[in-house]
């Protein structure tokens, strides 16, 4: 919970002071889609026993850079939906492939190389979201559990950005990701002879650490 706290206290102080800006300053706004491969890896405790995750994703998103004034200082906000390909998790029995929806937020910047080629990058918080279906079966009956968790970390993109024409930009980069807390959500319902039976909990992940790369290419607008 103190994390939480932490980081939406960082969030508002970021968003005030951006607002405070942009009511004072001519605003440069890179707006783009983007697409990429990720590679996931999370380990966490689970009744004490070890897991590891490792997984390859595709993604799909939006990207926006703005930037106040003459500066090369301003906002980062990327939000994204991945769809996980290959999981390597034998500890999961999923009825389906999990999918997740990332959303970073931050500080952005930026530098000209040459009239037609700059360096795009940001720095911020990063939430991630997904759950997981499973079923176990048993003499009798059998019963479904869904997990929905809720990550917390930072994240980092880097890109450089090729002008194809007026306000059009073609874009080769990669986004890291390094999250450290981790709440999940357990719905479980059991179905037997007896009756259906359900419950929720909610808990910290033990011992939880988690890391994502992604390169990816983008198109970006300015305006």
């Amino acid at each position: 919970m103190k994390k939480i706290i932490i980081a939406a206290a960082v969030l508002l102080l970021v968003c005030a002071s951006a607002f405070a800006v942009y009511e004072q300053q001519r605003v440069v706004d890179y707006a783009g889609i983007n697409v990429g491969m990720s590679y996931v890896y999370d380990t966490y405790k689970v009744n004490d026993s070890e897991v590891v995750d490792k997984a390859g994703q595709l993604g799909i998103g939006v990207t926006d850079f703005t930037f106040f004034g003459d500066t090369n200082l301003g906002l980062y906000v990327e939000a994204d939906i991945l769809i996980t390909l290959k999981d390597n998790n034998e500890n999961n029995n999923d009825d389906k492939s999990p999918i997740y929806a990332d959303l970073g937020l931050g500080l952005a910047f930026k530098r000209d190389f040459t009239k037609n080629t700059l360096l795009l990058g940001g720095v911020g918080l990063d939430f991630v979201y997904f759950s997981r279906q499973n079923t176990y079966y048993y003499w009798g009956g059998h019963y479904k559990v869904e997990r929905t968790y809720v990550t917390l970390g930072v994240a980092a993109d880097l890109e450089i950005a090729y002008k194809l024409g007026r306000d059009v930009y073609f874009s080769l980069g990669a986004k890291g990701n390094i999250n450290f807390a981790k709440w999940m959500t357990t719905d479980s319902t059991d179905y037997s002879a007896w009756g259906e039976h359900s419950s929720s909990q909610i808990t910290d992940t033990e011992g939880y650490f988690g890391y994502k790369i992604t390169p990816k290419v983008s198109f970006y607008l300015v305006f």
